[in-house]
């Protein structure tokens, strides 16, 4: 299992602060990477 986290907060301009209050900072995604021979597959599950 891998997971992923994505900073949603980072990019966002200091003008926009109210904005940000109600985002949150973090998104976290997981998925299970399946290999076989050259081909990947990503199977992504729900929190």
């Amino acid at each position: 299992m891998y997971e992923r986290k994505k900073n949603m907060q980072k990019r966002m301009p200091p003008e926009v602060e109210q904005m940000r209050a109600m985002i949150l900072e973090f998104n976290i995604s997981k998925a299970q990477l399946l290999f076989n021979g050259d081909e990947l597959v990503a199977r992504y599950t729900e929190k």
